[in-house]
C-alpha cells in the first residue's frame, strides 16, 4: 500500500476510530518491547555525554507514553533533561518544530546542538533547525543519509572529538 493509499483509507475513518487504532498500535509495540536492549554503543555514548555534563534531550516522533516506556525499559528515563514527543508538536518531521522545542527546553541555541538520527525526515528536520547531524545506518543505507555531517554504522564509533569536529567543518 502506498502512502497515498494509506492516507486515503484513513480519511474515511473518524477521529475516534483513528485514535483507537493508534492506541492499539502502541499497546502492541509496548508488549513487544519489554526487556528491549539498546543499540550497540548507545549507553556508552549516552553516559559519555552525561559524564561530560552535556545537556541531553530527546525528540521522537513517537507518542510520549511509548517513548517513556522505552526509556524506562532501558533504565534511563530520569537521565534525560528534556523529552519532547510527536504528540507534543503540531507538525511532524521533516518540520524542525520538535528539535527547536527540545533545544529551547534545554536552554541551548539550536546551532550548538548535535542530533543523532536514523531517518531521512529526521535529518531534514534537524538541519532545518540549524543543528549538526550524525546519521546512524540502522534503518537506511549510507547513501540515503548523505545530508548528515557525519555518518556512522554504530554509536560506538562516536567520541567527543568527532562531535566537536562537526562544528569546525
Amino acid at each position: 500500500m502506498s502512502s497515498y493509499e494509506g492516507l486515503k483509507l484513513l480519511s474515511k475513518r473518524g477521529d475516534n476510530e483513528i485514535a483507537g487504532m493508534v492506541e492499539k498500535k502502541y499497546k502492541y509495540l509496548m508488549s513487544k518491547t519489554r526487556g528491549i536492549k539498546p543499540m550497540q554503543g548507545f549507553l556508552e555514548f549516552f553516559y559519555m555525554l552525561k559524564k561530560n555534563n552535556l545537556p541531553v534531550g530527546l525528540f521522537s516522533s513517537s507518542d510520549k507514553i511509548f517513548v517513556r516506556h522505552i526509556l524506562t525499559e532501558l533504565g534511563i528515563l530520569q537521565d534525560f533533561s528534556v523529552v519532547v514527543c510527536g504528540n507534543e508538536v503540531s507538525r511532524a518531521k521533516p518540520s524542525p518544530e520538535g528539535y527547536l522545542k527540545a533545544a529551547k527546553a534545554l536552554n541551548v541555541m539550536p546551532q550548538e546542538c548535535v542530533v543523532i538520527e536514523d531517518s531521512i525526515h529526521g535529518i531534514i528536520a534537524a538541519k532545518a533547525a540549524g543543528m549538526k547531524v550524525v546519521a546512524v545506518t540502522t534503518t537506511h543505507e549510507r547513501n540515503f543519509l548523505l545530508d548528515a555531517g557525519l555518518i556512522v554504522d554504530s554509536l560506538a564509533e562516536l567520541s567527543l572529538k568527532k562531535l566537536e569536529a562537526l562544528f569546525r567543518a
